[in-house]
């Protein structure tokens, strides 16, 4: 799943490490909501994190592709967002695991289909490839 940009490809084996954890919680016999907060709260804000990063390489680049991938960025957002009220208004651990199919579903098609997109562009301007 590498995008050839080492920075980046380390934010996305960090997420995805978040994403395995958070997957163990959900797997524990019984899982604390404690916890299980805290995890939605580590997923968001490295994704926070991870996006900030791209969109100032967009801005430094001027990808041409940028306000269609920052659109996607907030839609994740705010799809995220929603699960997490969701989750929060008594959902539990039935929102938690939907949460965690849809994060799945969406990183490897967003990684492997739209990051994918600006590899060259990055690589050109300086970030080393992987």
């Amino acid at each position: 799943m590498s995008v050839k940009v080492k920075l980046i490809d380390g934010q996305h084996q960090y997420f995805m490490g978040i994403m395995n954890e958070f997957y163990g919680v959900l797997n524990e016999a019984s899982p604390l909501e404690a916890t299980l907060h805290h995890m939605l709260d580590e997923l968001i804000g490295y994704a926070k994190f991870h996006f900030s990063t791209e969109e100032k390489y967009f801005d430094l680049y001027d990808f041409e592709l940028k306000d269609e991938h920052n659109a996607l960025h907030r839609a994740y957002e705010k799809k995220v967002d929603e699960f997490k009220k969701s989750f929060e208004d008594g959902g539990g651990v039935d929102i938690a695991s939907d949460l965690l199919d849809f994060l799945e579903q969406w990183w490897v098609n967003h990684i492997n289909v739209e990051d994918k997109k600006y590899s060259q562009c990055f690589n050109e301007h300086g970030l080393d490839g992987a």
